[in-house]
C-alpha cells in the first residue's frame, strides 16, 4: 500500500464514523492526511494532490529512510491503530498526537488544556495590534493563556515586549510552560496563576484573551 491509499483508506473510515472537526482539521480527508503523515514521520505540509512516484522522490530527498511507495506492514498498522483511537475515543486528534499547530508553529498539547484554535493567532501574524503599540509599549498579557501559544506567538512577533500568560488553572499553566521552554523564551514570558485579573498587579499595554468557550462540565 503507498502512502496516497493509505490516506484515503484513514479517510474513509474517519468520514464512516459520528466524529467532530474543527481542531486544526476541517473534513475527514485532511484529519487522516495529517494523521498519517505524523504518524509516519513525515512533513505535515506534504502536498499529496501530486503523484505517487513525485512523493517518493520528494520524500527520498528529504530522508531517505522513510517509505511511501510500499509502507511496511508495522507502519500500516500504527497508522490503523491512531485511527482506531480517534474514532473509539473521539478525542481530538491533537491529543492523540500530543500537538496542535497556530500560523506555522508547533504547540504540545494534552487533556489538561483545551485545543488551541484562535483567530487572534492571525491578527497576531498580521500585525492588527501594531497600531496600538508605540515605543512605550513593553508588555503584554495573554489572560486564559491555556497552553500558551498566544503568549508564545506575542513573544515570536514583538521581539522587545514582555509578555504574561495568566490563567485560573494551574494544570494549564504546566502545559503552557512545556511550550515556552520548547521556544525557548523563558526569559520573555512569566505564567502566573490567576483567577481574572485578580492576580495581576502589573499594568498592561496590551491585553489579549481567548477564554474557553465551553461549559464548566465539559
Amino acid at each position: 500500500m503507498d502512502l496516497k491509499e493509505l490516506v484515503q483508506t484513514c479517510a474513509l473510515q474517519l468520514a464512516q464514523a459520528p466524529l467532530a472537526y474543527g481542531h486544526g482539521t476541517l473534513n475527514a480527508q485532511d484529519e487522516a492526511t495529517w494523521l498519517v503523515l505524523w504518524q509516519l514521520q513525515l512533513p505535515l505540509d506534504l502536498d499529496l494532490s501530486v503523484d505517487v512516484e513525485t512523493l517518493h522522490h520528494q520524500v527520498k530527498a528529504l530522508n531517505p529512510a522513510r517509505h511511501v511507495l510500499d509502507i511496511p506492514q508495522d507502519a500500516i498498522a500504527a497508522c490503523q491503530t491512531l485511527i482506531a483511537q480517534r474514532i473509539q475515543t473521539r478525542k481530538p486528534a491533537a491529543y492523540l498526537t500530543r500537538e496542535a499547530w497556530l500560523q506555522g508553529i508547533p504547540f504540545y498539547v494534552d487533556e489538561r488544556s483545551i485545543v488551541p484554535r484562535s483567530f487572534i493567532a492571525e491578527l497576531i501574524a498580521d500585525g492588527a495590534f501594531d497600531g496600538w503599540l508605540s515605543e512605550k509599549s513593553h508588555a503584554f498579557l495573554d489572560l486564559c493563556t491555556g497552553n500558551g501559544s498566544l503568549a508564545v506567538l506575542c513573544a515570536m512577533a514583538y521581539p522587545d515586549i514582555q509578555v504574561t500568560g495568566a490563567d485560573i488553572s494551574s494544570a494549564a499553566l504546566a502545559v503552557a510552560q512545556i511550550n515556552v521552554d520548547k521556544h525557548q523564551l523563558n526569559h520573555r514570558i512569566q505564567l502566573i496563576e490567576s483567577d481574572g485579573l485578580q492576580g495581576l498587579q502589573q499594568k498592561f499595554d496590551c491585553i489579549l484573551c481567548n477564554p474557553p468557550y465551553v461549559c464548566e462540565a465539559s
